[in-house]
């Protein structure tokens, strides 16, 4: 099967693909603070480490 994209297909994928990541940013958002809480907590315990 030949798939063919044009300007308007490809806009609205983005549009889509756009959308799904605004809906779901606060949980996006949610999960990037846990991380960085880690990498920070790491962070210290690694310095304490070397002091």
């Amino acid at each position: 099967m030949l798939l063919t994209l044009n300007e308007e297909k490809i806009k609205g994928m983005f549009v889509d693909a756009y959308n799904k990541i605004i809906i779901s940013k606060d949980e996006i958002l949610k999960n990037l603070e846990l991380v960085l809480n880690q990498i920070v907590s790491v962070e210290s315990i690694e310095e304490n480490k070397r002091s």
